[in-house]
């Protein structure tokens, strides 16, 4: 019996420091070298969450997946434990995925079709499982490592900006430009686990007030027109839901329909520019936009029923044999557009469906962790309207890596409450 527990006794010390080393290198590759690399390769975030995830089997199988399905994971493997919203989210989605399947068989490009399904089929469960998993880290707290993070990329991306460094050389070959603007807009979308923990008062909290400030005026430096529409709605709509949580459901209803109406939308947006066009509301930008949009909602309405299968807008939008006159660029930069000329009226209806129970399946979380769901919700959805579309691997994985914070700020119950102390228990 001693020896048994003796046994048992060791084999505990090993799972901890074993996995504590998998848990904190994978949290600090995801949230430090990853933000910093971004700057200097903008495309490559989508590899720092597979680095991340095989740190962390590793460090699961040297230990025999004895803590794999330890809380907080085990509470999540149970559906039992899913509230109601959550499940209808869950079918929601897997409904939306369905239709993606289907439009391959009329797809022009099925095989890179099927790899976007295989994405957005992994990326849920890797978000949460490297949710739970950095929540346990003990090199420092989750906080901590996240705001080292942010404070290294926004003062390299000053650097960058200020022509002390070049290293947009070394990534996207298109110009600086699109390197600024994609790391301005990873940038504005951290600022909502930011402000989630300054909510949180944590030691040191005016540090994460310090790296928000920075990490605004990056993006006010940058030309990412993009970013700073999203930092605006982001804290605007975080400071309304603050005040007023019953606008959650409300602000995610609206995203639902401005996606099923933006083709009918199209005509009176055009009006309203023409009407501004000599303020500065209204963009270079703004009005190359328009003629792209109007574009793929020809291709839309010639099969608004089921539209052209998965990747047709990229099929019908490059350069080659069924290249359309009317589309001047490869892709919408509208997810709207790209669904509907791709999915048709069903598949947008379905993904709508999947916004609304996201905002139902999140209505009842602490009013601190709701508006900041919210608001970066919105600001996602701001970029993926008028940039980059949705089905792009950086993007994705940015929107990942911010649902991995939000679930780590929450798992780790950040506070003053919180013990600096961690036990080996607590950290398996």
């Amino acid at each position: 019996m001693y020896r048994k527990e003796l046994n048992n006794s060791a084999r505990s010390n090993w799972d901890y420091w074993v996995l504590r080393f998998w848990r904190d290198t994978a949290a600090i590759t995801l949230f430090i070298v990853a933000p910093v690399v971004q700057v200097i390769l903008t495309r490559w975030l989508p590899l720092a969450i597979l680095l991340a995830v095989l740190f962390l089997l590793v460090g699961h199988a040297m230990t025999g997946f004895r803590q794999f399905a330890s809380p907080p994971i085990s509470k999540y493997l149970n559906l039992s434990n899913w509230p109601g919203g959550a499940k209808l989210l869950a079918l929601a989605y897997l409904g939306f995925l369905a239709w993606l399947a289907t439009s391959l068989m009329w797809s022009p490009l099925p095989v890179q079709g099927i790899q976007d399904i295989a994405i957005l089929i992994i990326v849920p469960p890797i978000t949460l499982f490297l949710g739970c998993e950095c929540s346990k880290t003990t090199i420092l707290p989750f906080w901590s490592i996240f705001l080292i993070g942010v404070t290294l990329a926004a003062g390299l991306l000053i650097l960058e900006m200020m022509n002390y460094t070049d290293f947009w050389r070394l990534g996207s070959p298109n110009h600086w430009i699109h390197d600024w603007n994609r790391n301005a807009v990873v940038l504005a979308m951290f600022i909502g686990p930011i402000l989630l923990t300054i909510r949180t008062r944590p030691p040191g909290f005016v540090l994460f007030a310090l790296a928000m400030m920075g990490s605004i005026v990056v993006i006010y430096l940058s030309v990412s027109e993009s970013a700073k529409l999203m930092l605006l709605l982001l804290v605007g709509v975080w400071l309304v839901a603050s005040t007023f949580p019953g606008l959650h459901r409300i602000l995610f209803l609206a995203m639902s329909v401005t996606v099923l109406a933006f083709p009918l939308l199209l005509n009176p947006i055009d009006r309203l520019v023409v009407h501004l066009k000599d303020t500065s509301i209204v963009t270079p930008a703004v009005t190359g936009r328009l003629p792209i949009w109007k574009g793929y909602r020809n291709l839309a309405f010639e099969s608004p029923i089921v539209g052209f299968g998965l990747r047709a807008n990229r099929h019908y939008g490059s350069a080659g044999a069924e290249k359309r006159s009317d589309i001047s660029h490869p892709h919408p930069h509208n997810f709207a557009m790209e669904f509907w000329s791709d999915l048709g009226v069903i598949g947008v209806f379905l993904f709508a469906m999947v916004l609304t129970f996201l905002g139902h399946a999140t209505k009842n979380l602490e009013s601190r962790y709701m508006s900041v769901v919210g608001a970066v919700t919105v600001a996602g959805f701001s970029y993926s309207m008028t940039g980059a579309g949705l089905l792009q691997g950086w993007w994705i994985a940015a929107m990942s890596m911010v649902g991995i914070a939000i679930i780590a700020i929450k798992i780790g119950h950040i506070g003053p409450e919180q013990s600096s102390k961690i036990e080996p228990t607590a950290a398996c």
